[in-house]
């Protein structure tokens, strides 16, 4: 799906609540029974409702083809931060790099949610951020990061997006960059109608982790890295490797607590 269209049907079901959108659909199949025959009035209900059940039937029928498991990697994975110039993975573990980590929350105070004064503002600066965080990767040092909703409430939830950066100064470079300030005058000419919280780790080599089983690339496993190789030439690669072993007992070793558990 489109990214905008999903992030647009995201928003309107975070906006509004499951019984405001089906009073809304109720009044708009209401109006098609005033204005059509009564044959034709039925056809958007009945496409839906069809496109929906042969869609759950085929999903059922045929689980292996199923959008969800496009990019579902079977086994056990963890993710390695390749080293910026040494040609691929220089360390034989997971973790053993530093990693900054930065959760950025923006949530709305407001009945219409992003639809309030300053809203479009807002998400016209979050989309400059996404653009930056790609098209400044290397200047930033970001590995990689990915957007999430929360689930606390029926709509009207925050959103999330989690950002790796290699170092705290790339960190400072983007939080110094033009769509950052942006962002903070879109959030300052909204005061009272949103919410932003900031929140930074930075660990040190072996002090984190990641593990991943029948899993798509998330968070740390979604990043990449540009590296030179044998070659001499600059490529990406991504962070995800393979991985065999204990969940539990893994984890614990990344974080150089393997011996403590025993």
């Amino acid at each position: 799906m489109n990214d905008k269209r999903h992030y647009f049907a995201l928003s309107i079901k975070n906006t509004f609540r499951l019984r405001t959108l089906l009073a809304l659909s109720a009044l708009i199949q209401t109006i098609l029974l005033t204005l059509l025959p009564y044959s034709l009035a039925l056809l958007p209900a009945l496409f839906f409702t069809l496109h929906s059940a042969i869609s759950t039937l085929a999903d059922t029928l045929t689980p292996s083809e199923s959008p969800l498991l496009h990019r579902v990697i079977p086994g056990r994975t963890t993710a390695v931060i390749p080293s910026w110039y040494a040609g691929g993975y220089s360390n034989s573990s997971s973790g053993q790099t530093p990693l900054v980590v930065f959760h950025m929350v923006i949530g709305f105070n407001h009945p219409l949610g992003v639809l309030c004064p300053g809203g479009r503002a807002i998400a016209s600066a979050m989309n400059g951020i996404k653009e930056v965080l790609d098209s400044k990767r290397e200047e930033f040092g970001v590995v990689g990061w990915s957007k999430w909703m929360g689930m606390e409430r029926e709509a009207g939830n925050k959103m999330m997006m989690v950002v790796y950066f290699r170092t705290a100064s790339g960190l400072e470079k983007f939080a110094a960059c033009e769509e950052h300030r942006e962002a903070v005058e879109a959030v300052e000419g909204a005061r009272g109608y949103v919410s932003v919280v900031h929140e930074t780790f930075e660990a040190a080599p072996g002090r984190w982790g990641f593990v991943a089983v029948d899993s798509e690339p998330v968070l740390l496993g979604d990043g990449a890295c540009r590296i030179m190789d044998e070659k001499g030439a600059w490529v990406w690669v991504r962070s995800l490797v393979r991985d065999e072993g204990s969940v539990v007992r893994g984890l614990l070793g990344m974080l150089g607590r393997g011996q403590e558990r025993r």
